[in-house]
């Protein structure tokens, strides 16, 4: 489906992809895309849809200047649209990705992971892990973040974090979520 606004969304097996272009502060054209789980994402809408953010690390192309874009704009965005989609290969490599402590590359993309969401990607992690039949993942998981002593200036320890987010997330996905 194509939104007014040109935003792509499509389905694909067990995941889900929200595609677009946007014009960067130098005025090129940056394809970007956030890739989630198609299950339980769209119950997680309030908090990012369970889905990783993907970015091309090339440089794009100049911002189009007309409302109808040329053969070579087009075949741009197929190209990077066609890239990120292959980034994932499913609901496992998606939890692998989201369990992530830093940045995935792959190429010339890469899965942006903010450090203050690591917590939380762990606990939505834990959740596919559980919903995936995966119980021995998602008892590493939930051990991970039991044992985890990372915790920065002013934040509270890992398994408070971790605890008060199974317990929001719980609430939007319709389970108990036990760290």
């Amino acid at each position: 489906m194509i939104t007014s606004r040109g935003i792509v969304t499509w389905q694909k097996g067990d995941l889900e992809f929200i595609a677009w272009l946007e014009e960067d502060p130098v005025g090129l054209v940056k394809a970007a895309m956030n890739v989630g789980d198609a299950r339980l994402g769209p119950l997680m809408d309030e908090f990012g849809r369970m889905a990783v953010r993907l970015r091309l690390r090339l440089r794009g192309i100049p911002w189009p200047e007309r409302k109808v874009l040329e053969d070579q704009e087009v075949s741009y965005f197929q190209k990077v649209v066609s890239a990120e989609q292959d980034f994932l290969k499913g609901r496992r490599d998606l939890i692998n990705v989201l369990m992530s402590e830093s940045e995935v590359v792959r190429g010339d993309i890469y899965a942006w992971q903010d450090k203050g969401s690591y917590v939380a990607r762990r606990v939505q992690a834990l959740i596919l892990a559980e919903d995936a039949g995966d119980q021995a993942l998602a008892s590493r998981l939930r051990e991970s973040l039991k044992a985890s002593t990372k915790q920065s200036p002013g934040d509270p320890p890992v398994l408070v974090q971790a605890r008060r987010w199974a317990d929001e997330y719980a609430k939007k996905v319709n389970r108990k979520v036990v760290i």
